[in-house]
């Protein structure tokens, strides 16, 4: 009898939240039945920045004049980003002229006051770079005069332009990106996840704390990349007195605890 009570104990202990770990992982959202209208979408320009292969990217163009432009911004982080940002092949790739670095340094250092900038990514290019990127998406779009464009472009994990092709509020209505300056339309036309879908939420927790202080940096950029590969497992910065500054991690329960 004593030896069925404790294997039901390791049971609850270890193999339930095991369970409840693949479960969850295979959360799917609707992206696949957007339809592709761009095959194979040139991007060598961006291979030698960023990984663009295995990741759901989205792609937009700031332009030059990013202190006026920066509110489609704000909304595609808060609209967008941060509702999947759980997912780990996600990322955002935002190209701007090399002319406007020190703007694209103040919009970060402004979006990094609330969020988490990990899967945010911006690339400065040569104008004529820029255009040529933006043509190889073969829309019907065009970039304005300051390479700015408000819509933003979904690039599947096979390196295809996808949307709509047949919108709902108007038959044959294409559409190839999302504009980031209506809320509306970021709320009711972009990829959406499956009703009932629900992002996995941690039922153990722990505090981890640096040795030694000056590694704390390092720490957060290894929680970045495990939280990238693992989207059950979260972080929050977390200080105490004795300590000093730290995590405090949250997992799936004790078995997923100890993997990490």
């Amino acid at each position: 009898m004593k030896i069925t009570k404790k294997r039901f104990v390791l049971i609850a202990l270890f193999v339930f939240p095991l369970l409840f770990f693949l479960i969850l992982s295979t959360g799917i959202n609707n992206f696949k039945k957007l339809s592709t209208l761009t095959y194979n979408v040139s991007l060598d320009v961006l291979e030698d920045s960023i990984s663009m292969q295995d990741h759901v990217t989205l792609l937009c163009f700031l332009g030059d004049n990013i202190e006026a432009k920066k509110g489609g911004v704000f909304n595609l982080n808060q609209k967008i980003y941060k509702e999947f940002y759980g997912y780990r092949p996600f990322q955002i790739i935002a190209i701007y002229p090399e002319t406007s670095e020190e703007d694209v340094k103040k919009l970060s250092s402004d979006l990094e006051t609330f969020t988490d900038m990990y899967k945010w990514n911006f690339i400065s290019m040569d104008r004529e770079v820029i255009s040529s990127l933006h043509a190889n998406l073969k829309t019907k779009d065009i970039l304005d005069s300051s390479l700015y464009s408000k819509k933003v472009y979904l690039i599947d994990k096979e390196l295809s332009l996808r949307g709509r092709d047949n919108d709902g509020d108007e038959e044959k209505q294409i559409i190839y990106g999302y504009n980031i300056e209506s809320v509306a339309e970021l709320n009711n036309k972009t990829v959406k996840p499956l009703p009932g879908f629900k992002p996995s939420l941690p039922v153990g927790f722990c505090g981890i704390y640096p040795v030694d202080t000056s590694d704390y940096e390092h720490l957060k950029e290894s929680f970045e990349k495990l939280a990238l590969n693992d989207s059950s497992f979260t972080y929050e910065n977390e200080t105490s007195a004795a300590l000093g500054y730290g995590f405090r991690c949250g997992c799936l329960g004790l078995l997923h605890l100890e993997v990490i």
